[in-house]
């Protein structure tokens, strides 16, 4: 992601950081941005990929 890409804020459960595709996620982030960010964590990915991941771990969920 560039600086001049638009960036969006979400909140989401913490329960959600340990489904595997949160971890793949994250562990994106760590590669592009290093484990010290300061302040927001930044997932190099686009929002509506995001919101996407997240509705599929939501659903995931509810189904157990």
């Amino acid at each position: 992601m560039t600086e001049q890409e638009e960036m969006e804020r979400f909140l989401i459960h913490t329960k959600l950081f340990k489904h595997p595709s949160m971890v793949i996620l994250l562990e994106m982030a760590a590669q592009e941005f290093g484990y010290d960010q300061q302040g927001i964590l930044k997932i190099p990915c686009e929002a509506d990929h995001f919101q996407c991941v997240v509705s599929f771990m939501l659903k995931e969920k509810k189904k157990r």
